[in-house]
């Protein structure tokens, strides 16, 4: 994610990562604004407070 966005000049703050797994993690670490979907494992939900059911969820949260 981090040479995603320094080639592209995406500022890190504006970056959304989306996962409901373990190798889901890195990414959701290295995003500003990390979601994990609400069917993940007790301890990723531990760790990401901020959680969502499904597509429409993500949708919402992206503004669509």
């Amino acid at each position: 994610m981090h040479l995603l966005c320094a080639h592209f000049g995406i500022p890190q703050e504006n970056t959304y990562a989306f996962g409901d797994s373990y190798n889901d993690a890195p990414m959701l670490r290295a995003a500003a604004h990390p979601y994990l979907m609400s069917i993940a494992p007790a301890d990723l939900k531990a760790e990401f407070a901020t959680q969502i059911d499904d597509v429409a969820g993500v949708l919402k949260t992206l503004g669509h």
